[in-house]
């Protein structure tokens, strides 16, 4: 949990950085479907995420960049769970804390970096994910924390508003893949955030 924190103020600070060169920072607000295995023990969408991006334009194409975002999952229910040494029945909670730092590439057209317009974008992020799995009964909890390398393919645009501002909507696919005694995870985001270009 503090690991993943710290790495959410590192790319806050990268986020100032890009506002003040060449590049783009901003912070979105995210809505996330659990799908295959994460979809399997939470179902649901999911309102609680939010993310902080930052980009540096390489030529008039391309960026690189980080991003760090936080999705929590989670689904109360009644029956039989089964865990690594038995069974759980009755009154549950199941969540899922996902973390991702990623290091991102970019391929984008038109044109965002003077105040106007619109510039759209497809991506490609690849990195460390943080997830804590949990599944709460009476006052037990069956928990298992790793991190896991994974994937996030992504597109989306920047529109431009006004005082340098601009709207950043995005699709991303997450998927980390299974480390130690923890499944894989899965999971589509809408990201709608707000961003400044320069």
């Amino acid at each position: 949990m503090r690991t993943a924190i710290v790495a959410g103020i590192l790319v806050l600070g990268l986020a100032a950085a890009a506002r003040a060169g060449n590049g783009i920072g901003g912070f979105t607000y995210d809505i996330s479907v659990p799908v295959g295995e994460t979809g399997e023990f939470t179902r649901g969408t999911s309102f609680r995420g939010l993310g902080v991006e930052a980009r540096w334009f390489r030529g008039e194409h391309t960026a690189v960049g980080f991003t760090w975002h936080w999705n929590v999952f989670h689904e109360q229910l009644d029956g039989t769970w089964q865990v690594k040494n038995g069974d759980v029945t009755g009154h549950q909670f199941h969540r899922v804390y996902s973390s991702p730092v990623l290091l991102t590439y970019y391929y984008q057209w038109g044109d965002a970096r003077y105040g106007k317009g619109t510039m759209y974008y497809v991506g490609l992020g690849a990195g460390a994910y943080w997830i804590e799995k949990r599944l709460e009964f009476g006052t037990g909890v069956y928990q298992t924390t790793n991190w896991h390398i994974g994937l996030c393919p992504e597109v989306g645009l920047y529109h431009g508003l006004s005082f340098g501002a601009y709207l950043n909507l995005g699709v991303k696919y997450n998927h980390a893949f299974k480390s130690g005694d923890n499944t894989s995870h899965s999971y589509p985001s809408l990201c709608l955030g707000i961003a400044w270009v320069r």
